[in-house]
């Protein structure tokens, strides 16, 4: 049912067709990095945050990861958070940005989307992934983008510190 209801929101996009002379995935990932250089708007106030993942190799399992955190030799991500003018909004849903493959809070496209929320009164949280950002890694368990128990962490953390309910056990705080 779940999926049935993603899979009916998602449907349109379908029949979407980019720019002519943008006809690869390749060239529409590149051109932004060759026509804009920066951000406009100066520094976004970040506030790091450190939450405890499972060093479980990826890909994580149908059920989760292999493990959970639990030990000394659980590794760590980052969460680059910033709040609006006045602090955080409970009446206003927060984002949090996953920023692909390389890169982290500190891209552009990150930047400005960091700056506009932050304006129209959001919270944004940034999840860095293990070892990017010169985040460090204790391990051999570095980034792998099959690893969503990462992200399920960065989720019920954000939950639990902004007042929500966490995702596993439907109790708030």
């Amino acid at each position: 049912p779940r999926n049935q209801r993603i899979r009916d929101r998602l449907i349109g996009f379908l029949n979407y067709r980019p720019t002519p002379y943008f006809y690869s995935g390749d060239i529409l990932t590149l051109m932004p990095f060759i026509l804009f250089k920066g951000s406009k708007g100066g520094k976004v106030p970040y506030k790091r945050f450190w939450v405890k993942v499972p060093t479980a190799p990826a890909p994580d399992g149908d059920d989760g990861p292999s493990k959970k955190a639990s030990g000394s030799d659980d590794e760590a991500i980052a969460l680059d958070v910033v709040f609006p003018e006045g602090g955080h909004q409970p009446n206003k849903p927060a984002f949090l940005i996953l920023h692909g493959l390389n890169g982290g809070s500190t891209e552009p496209y990150v930047l400005d989307l960091a700056r506009r929320a932050t304006k129209e009164g959001h919270t944004v949280a940034v999840m860095v992934n293990r070892g990017l950002m010169k985040t460090p890694i204790r391990g051999m368990d570095s980034f792998h983008g099959a690893r969503t128990s990462d992200v399920g962490c960065a989720v019920d953390a954000l939950l639990y510190a902004l007042g929500g309910e966490r995702r596993n056990s439907g109790k708030p705080k």
